[in-house]
């Protein structure tokens, strides 16, 4: 049996790209509500594990307590003091915030080929330029470990990448 162009069927995607596309779609006010309740009730969802000031710990007479403010949603505003190494039940959106939202960026700049800072570089007419690399690092403040087995939680480990930046 011969097919002509006009006969033929383009193939259907079925799959994650057909769930991207849908992702996508904007949200009525009821959906996006909805959406923002099952956020609110995922983030209240308690979680035991320890809790690790990174930036000051605990040694000698130092406790390595921190203490702050938590407000994610609407009329949910907590208030924590966390000890170093101290086992705590804490809300996941706290867990979250403390091992993902709690860092501050180093910068350093990079040496080229020959050790100075910045890498030597031809312009179009001849001219030798210097390019300036800047590396930018996330280092985190406080981690909390937790003690419960949660796979479906990847949002909830840091990111450790660096970032490397170039300028003329």
């Amino acid at each position: 049996m011969k097919l002509s162009s006009g006969n033929m069927r383009k193939p259907e995607v079925h799959g994650p790209l057909n769930a991207a596309q849908e992702k996508n779609k904007k949200m009525t006010r009821e959906q996006m509500a909805k959406h923002i309740e099952n956020m609110r009730a995922r983030d209240s969802e308690l979680v035991s594990g320890i809790f690790k000031n990174l930036e000051n710990p605990a040694s000698g007479s130092s406790r390595g307590s921190v203490a702050f403010a938590y407000k994610l949603y609407p009329g949910d505003q907590e208030f924590y003091e966390l000890t170093d190494g101290e086992r705590y039940t804490l809300p996941r959106g706290v867990a979250r915030h403390l091992n993902v939202n709690c860092f501050y960026r180093e910068y350093q700049h990079l040496p080229g080929e020959f050790g100075q800072t910045g890498m030597r570089g031809a312009a179009p007419d001849g001219r030798l330029h210097t390019t300036n690399m800047q590396m930018s690092r996330k280092v985190h403040r406080f981690a909390f470990h937790s003690l419960e087995y949660m796979d479906d939680d990847g949002d909830m480990t840091p990111t450790n990448l660096v970032e490397v930046t170039m300028s003329n």
